[in-house]
């Protein structure tokens, strides 16, 4: 890839043409003979043979030349850039790309530390017959601009991550560039950057690259994702990573490093701004995932294509899709005709991107701000992924933001922590509005204090119309901001709640809302004695709850402290010698309560009471008639 630059379009100077085009085509032969000289034409196509490497490699150069005279130029903060200054049609290098300008042109600015661009294949062929053995390659960039102070010095840098892709066999190979924009006349040099790659001169300007000593393969449907990090180094000098993953990982393959930067006051980033050009006085201070021809320069034609585009920006909890997107680039000089790219069906299961196809296309913004939704998702704990219609989002501190499609619809989704699903529901969004889902983390406490717990105690809660119960000290419980009614119980009815009905106050995000439900609570204990096997017994404390045990195992009651009357059930054949009816107090101890029963004994040789009436009555009546029998037969 080499530079675009305004004098592409300027007027040509026909009077001097007579001159420059033999002398160009002289020192391109030359040059063509001689590849470690790395100086190269402006459309200069060349073949490398590296070791371990096989098939046609053309050098990633891109020159870099200054704006042309017939563009007015305001060195000063710009009020907008204008993202067509350099290209309105095609050839042009095509895919998705932010200069940060948002809705109705107003222009934006935003750092980051890594830029990711996603490419999805299922089919992709070009071809420029012009390019030789090189016809059916094509180049996919990952363009941005490296930003840092250093000893109140601003440096500007041109980074490019880039596969070149044979469309024939779907083979590709990676390398990377970058270039200085600090200055009109900035230099890459020896003294400046050490990586894996080496300086490279073209047209007198000089630049780093370095040429991945591997081949891979793509098989269709495919995925390519291309990611630049710029960090500190060990020793805090700026760094760069380049990097690429053809679905098996990702692979690290060059991180260069600024030697000279030893005292860094800003950055280093990736700016992103679209109020003023880089210090070279034409480049965009942008973030572009483009198409185009396979280096030095070169253009080629889009034959047939199904290729979705899609760029992501670190902002510092996830991976975020760009707001703003252009079907195209303007950095580089590589480009691509019949080209038609616009923005995929707004679906919520889809991700926000470019779509690729052959047909005649147009330059243009394919969506902005306006016409998405924005979600922010604040949780209470670090790491966790939100599963939104199907697609997965990870994050990490807490907190996730995403630009997403506008979809009229609820929109489901599931948040997750390390241990699993915490909470799903459903969400809609406006057409350009923001919404936010934030997570509050409630602990409920079991506060009874109890001694003695019963060894199948249960307790519950039911909120937001979910019973959750456990036999632990508390319930953990996920639940978005606002007020909770909130019922609490437990398989001991016996044992009272201050405060089983209440409301709970989920207003904050880290800061756990604790809920004390009950006070605390003693054993009561009524011991039985005296009955025998399988006789059964029960004992009431009034307005609390009534109890049975059968013959003579104990009755337990949790009761806080305070004052209890109680009565002991009847039992048949069985007096009560003490404690039938009572009262107890409890003051912060536990108690024991004994009951003893008596079996209802009758004399020897005495016939009980309820059969004695029965015995005498008959014999009353015999005896009477007797007598009056008797008195009769005298008389006579």
């Amino acid at each position: 890839m080499r530079k675009k630059t305004i004098s592409d379009y300027a007027g040509k100077r026909r009077n001097l043409s007579v001159i420059i085009v033999p002398v160009l085509l002289i020192v391109g032969v030359l040059l063509i003979t001689s590849v470690s000289n790395l100086s190269y034409d402006h459309n200069g196509l060349h073949n490398i043979s590296l070791s371990g490497v096989s098939g046609s490699k053309s050098s990633m150069s891109n020159l870099k030349p200054t704006r042309g005279s017939n563009v007015t130029v305001n060195t000063r903060a710009q009020t907008a850039v204008n993202p067509n200054e350099i290209y309105n049609n095609e050839p042009a290098p095509m895919g998705i790309a932010d200069f940060g300008i948002g809705p109705n042109g107003v222009p934006y600015s935003y750092n980051t530390t890594s830029f990711m661009g996603t490419i999805s294949l299922t089919n992709l062929s070009t071809y420029n017959q012009s390019l030789g053995k090189s016809s059916s390659q094509m180049g996919f960039q990952l363009n941005v601009n490296l930003f840092f102070k250093d000893g109140g010095n601003v440096y500007a840098y041109w980074v490019q991550d880039v596969a070149d892709f044979n469309t024939s066999d779907n083979s590709f190979y990676m390398v990377d560039n970058i270039w200085n924009m600090s200055s009109t006349s900035a230099n890459m040099h020896n003294s400046t950057i050490s990586g894996s790659g080496t300086i490279g001169n073209s047209s007198s300007t000089k630049f780093y690259y370095y040429v991945y000593e591997h081949m891979f393969s793509l098989t269709y449907p495919a995925k390519l994702t291309l990611q630049i990090n710029t960090t500190t180094s060990s020793s805090g000098l700026p760094e760069i990573e380049f990097m690429f993953n053809d679905g098996n990982g990702m692979i690290t393959y060059d991180k260069p490093i600024f030697l000279f930067a030893k005292n860094i006051t800003s950055g280093p980033f990736f700016l992103v701004d679209g109020k003023q050009y880089e210090p070279d006085r034409y480049s965009f201070y942008d973030a572009e995932l483009i198409m185009g021809g396979p280096g030095g320069g070169t253009k080629t034609t889009d034959v047939y294509s199904n290729v979705s585009l899609q760029l992501q920006y670190w902002n510092g909890m996830n991976y975020q899709y760009i707001s703003n997107a252009y079907n195209f680039g303007s950095d580089t000089a590589e480009g691509i005709c019949n080209v038609v790219g616009t923005e995929l069906p707004q679906e919520a299961s889809l991700p926000l991107s470019v779509h690729i196809q052959n047909g005649t296309g147009k330059l243009g913004q394919v969506y902005n701000a306006a016409n998405l939704s924005f979600l922010h998702v604040y949780v209470p704990f670090q790491d966790g992924s939100l599963v939104l219609n199907g697609n997965t989002y990870n994050f990490s501190y807490g907190k996730l933001n995403l630009t997403l499609p506008y979809v009229s619809s609820e929109m489901s989704y599931e948040l997750y922590n390390s241990s699993g699903r915490v909470y799903s529901s459903n969400i809609s969004i406006g057409k350009g509005q923001n919404a936010n889902l934030e997570i509050s983390k409630i602990t409920i406490f079991e506060n009874f204090s109890l001694h003695h717990t019963p060894s199948n105690f249960i307790w519950y809660i039911l909120i937001n119309g979910k019973n959750y119960s456990t036999s632990a000290k508390s319930i953990v419980l996920y639940l978005p901001y606002g007020d909770y009614n909130y019922t609490v119980g437990s398989n001991y009815a016996s044992i009272p709640i201050a405060n089983g009905v209440g409301t709970v106050d989920a207003s904050s995000t880290f800061t756990n809302t604790t809920i004390f439900f009950a006070m605390s609570s003693y054993k009561v204990t009524f011991n039985s004695s005296g009955l025998s096997q399988g006789i059964t017994w029960g004992v009431s404390v009034h307005n609390i709850s009534s109890k049975t045990a059968v013959f003579n195992a104990t009755i337990e009651f949790y009761l806080p402290n305070g004052s209890y009357m109680f009565s002991i059930q009847n039992v048949s054949g069985y007096s009560i010698s003490s404690n039938a009816t009572g009262s107890f107090l409890i003051n912060g101890t536990n108690l024991l309560i004994n009951i003893s029963f008596t079996p209802i004994s009758q004399p020897l040789g005495r016939v009980p009471d309820g059969r004695l009436i029965g015995y005498i009555t008959p014999a009353i009546i015999v005896a009477a008639i007797s007598v009056t029998w008797l008195y009769y037969r005298k008389k006579k």
